[in-house]
């Protein structure tokens, strides 16, 4: 499941639709693996914030890659509206946000 493209939001507003017939809440949860990344899905080194994390390749993320990021997030929080309730970003267990040292 995504949220990453505007084709996907007939798929997610059916997908809510049934959740909110049937009684429930849904929440978008956005995510950006970081150094999980699998290169074979995004096609691009897993990204780090600064350095190596000594494992295999990765890519140090430039000022640009971070203004890409946050412009995707938007996006994607937009694209939420096609009916969840709320939006989560996910900020734990090394994923991307979490590479910053972020304390929320």
């Amino acid at each position: 499941m995504g949220i990453y493209k505007d084709d996907l939001i007939d798929g997610l507003t059916s997908m809510t639709d049934a959740v909110h017939q049937a009684g429930g809440k849904m929440v978008a949860q956005l995510a950006h693996a970081g150094t999980f990344a699998a290169e074979t899905l995004t096609r691009t080194p897993p990204h780090v914030v600064s350095g190596s994390d000594g494992l295999a390749k990765r890519h140090e993320l430039t000022l640009s890659d971070i203004e890409n990021l946050v412009s995707a997030y938007v996006r994607a929080a937009e694209r939420a509206k096609a009916g969840f309730d709320g939006v989560q970003i996910h900020a734990a267990h090394g994923y991307l946000f979490r590479s910053f040292g972020l304390r929320l």
